[in-house]
């Protein structure tokens, strides 16, 4: 199997049509990566830069024709350095201001990207772990500083030496134009040569750790993999087999390893190898000119030493430039990011009480996860009065969810209208739309931070008034029994609570939001029948003014709903009151409550 440095998710076609092959880029970096890194240096710094390495080449030249003349001078170096600590100064400060830029830029689209685009990493991450180096490699290398800044600063030190050079010995040989010209097409041959079109050489010679990435992540991988599996492993008497399967993924890694250094070792010995029969040539040009032109030996002394330092110095070049083209792939990577097309985030202001009633009107309305896929909702169309409690249910994939996450315009709406109160959602600005509803997932999502913080983000409630909450959403002799109470730390995802309880701390944050409509996408999915039960009744008091979504994959907990919707296939097929479809003879929502009660009645027994 072909390496490629950008890596493609590769999904099952029946199992995620949603998720797209990521980009796959071939050939060169293009000159407008170049120009877009380089333009976020300001043009003050560029014009600076630029000024600099002028009078770096030229006071360069001027101070290796001045030892020549007096060899036992060692005064004038003092302003060549003084240049070219400045232009590194700037060079230094234009890389850092590139990469805030860009950064910023990347972070901006990112946040604001379509759902579906979010979805598509997110989906590879967990789907593929391979997504985690990729991840990885954006991240990192957006750190201009430790890359794009030492590699340009690699390279236009060596272009500023070689014009010093080439001026140097053209001037004391002129003969040496035609051989600085054959010179540099053979260099150039060798770089085309190792950054070929694919750049698959150039990432395994020029830059490995990016193929060090794909191996070295499933070390600590393997290791996150084992750690919460540790006493199921124990318990089955297989740490023989985790543990070599661990030492696998150490070998590949040593092994990457391995074959990088020797692969680097005999680039760099070809690469001499070429500089000294180079210097020879030089060294023979420079003699022979010094007989014909009646030079002196300190300027056949001076070409021959600076085509020595030339050697040395062109050698790594190559080298150099492949390593700056492939810093310059994290620009080319995170300029797919900056050309993202965000969501429209602009409208119309709508009151602030707004929604004040909860009406909702769907009007034929066909929602669409991407625009080359195939509609999840087709024509949709139903009504909620405020107040309301209305009940999803539905077999997987009938369109649940995607009915939920179109009233927050998470999704692509190719037909119809959806209005909040009398006002089309598309009008509203994104942050206020989803700022007035409030969802409660079924994957529930705690923050870093402590208890109070994640209720009560704005820290309007008192103590009294969240402790009262906690009790009403069962969690209160939970919380009272930690030793710092409000103010524990909620670890990363809420790894220190269970799924249940987590569930019921995103609804106590719903409560204290207070939003007119709100989204339950299975509250209750991971707590004990009992609880789920005394639950309902407190949400049926709590929110008995609210406008109430619940997508229910037990339907016993929408049974007390207002009015039941039935979806099949992205289309309503039933949207009655409970009592309706129960009595109507072939119901699917009857046949749902069947199964739920046969269910239930086989797990008693």
């Amino acid at each position: 199997m072909d390496i490629k440095w950008m890596f493609l998710f590769l999904a099952d076609n029946e199992k995620a049509k949603l998720i797209e092959k990521e980009k796959h880029i071939r050939g060169r970096v293009t000159w407008d990566v170049y120009w877009i890194y380089f333009k976020h240096f300001g043009s003050s710094i560029l014009v600076s830069i630029f000024i600099c390495l002028v009078c770096v080449i030229i006071f360069n030249a001027l101070f290796n024709f001045w030892l020549s003349v007096w060899t036992s001078s060692s005064d004038g170096g003092g302003g060549v350095s003084i240049l070219q600590y400045v232009t590194e100064a700037f060079l230094t400060y234009g890389c850092c201001h590139s990469a805030c830029k860009l950064h910023d830029k990347m972070i901006y689209n990112l946040i604001r990207a379509p759902l579906r685009y979010e979805t598509f990493p997110k989906a590879s991450k967990y789907e593929s772990k391979q997504f985690q180096p990729a991840a990885y490699y954006v991240v990192r290398k957006c750190d201009a500083h430790n890359l794009c800044s030492l590699k340009s600063g690699v390279y236009f030190r060596v272009v500023v030496f070689l014009c010093v050079v080439f001026l140097t010995n053209v001037v004391i040989s002129p003969p040496l134009i035609l051989f600085f010209i054959v010179y540099i097409i053979i260099y150039c041959g060798v770089y085309v040569y190792f950054i070929d079109a694919s750049r698959i050489r150039a990432c395994l010679l020029f830059y490995p750790w990016l193929l060090k990435l794909y191996t070295v992540f499933p070390v600590p991988g393997r290791t996150a993999e084992t750690k919460p599996r540790f006493f199921i492993i124990l318990f089955r008497q297989e740490e023989k087999d985790a543990y070599f399967k661990f030492l696998d993924k150490v070998d590949n890694y040593l092994l990457v390893t391995k074959f990088t250094i020797v692969t680097i070792q005999w680039v760099v010995l070809n690469l001499l190898l070429l500089s000294c029969a180079s210097f020879l040539v030089i060294a023979f040009l420079a003699v022979l000119g010094s007989y014909r032109f009646q030079l002196s030996p300190s300027l056949v002394g001076l070409a021959i030493a600076s085509a020595l330092e030339m050697s040395s110095i062109i050698s790594s070049s190559v080298i150099s430039f492949a390593h700056l083209e492939s810093s310059m792939t994290s620009v080319e990577r995170v300029k797919t990011y900056i050309d993202v097309k965000t969501e429209n985030q602009n409208g119309c202001k709508p009151p602030k009480d707004w929604p004040s009633k909860g009406n909702v009107l769907v009007e034929n309305v066909t929602i669409k996860y991407a625009e080359h896929l195939d509609p999840v909702l087709k024509d949709v169309s139903f009504e909620i009065l405020g107040g309301q409690k209305i009940g999803v249910c539905g077999r997987t994939g009938s369109g649940k969810s995607t009915l939920t996450m179109s009233l927050l315009r998470l999704l692509i709406q190719t037909k119809g209208r959806i209005t909040i109160d009398g006002i089309d959602i598309e009008t509203v600005p994104l942050q206020t739309l989803r700022s007035r509803i409030s969802v409660v997932p079924q994957e529930p999502i705690l923050f870093n931070g402590t208890i109070r913080e994640n209720i009560d983000f704005d820290g309007r409630l008192a103590d009294a008034d969240i402790w009262d909450i906690l009790e009403k959403v069962q969690l209160k002799d939970k919380i009272a029994r930690l030793h710092t109470g409000l103010d524990s730390f909620i670890s990363a995802g809420g790894s220190n609570f269970s799924l249940g309880e987590k569930q019921l701390l995103c609804l106590a944050r719903t409560i204290v939001r207070g939003s007119t409509i709100i989204v339950l996408d299975e509250p209750t999915a991971f707590i004990d029948t009992n609880t789920s039960y005394q639950l309902q009744r407190f949400m049926k008091d709590v929110f008995h003014d609210k406008t109430v979504i619940t997508v229910a994959h037990r339907v016993t907990t929408i049974l007390n709903s207002d009015m039941i919707m039935v979806l099949q296939d992205g289309h309503i097929v039933e949207y009655d009151s409970p009592t309706n479809l129960l009595l109507k003879e072939g119901s699917i929502f009857a046949s749902f409550v069947r199964e739920s009660s046969e269910t239930s009645t086989t797990d008693g027994v």
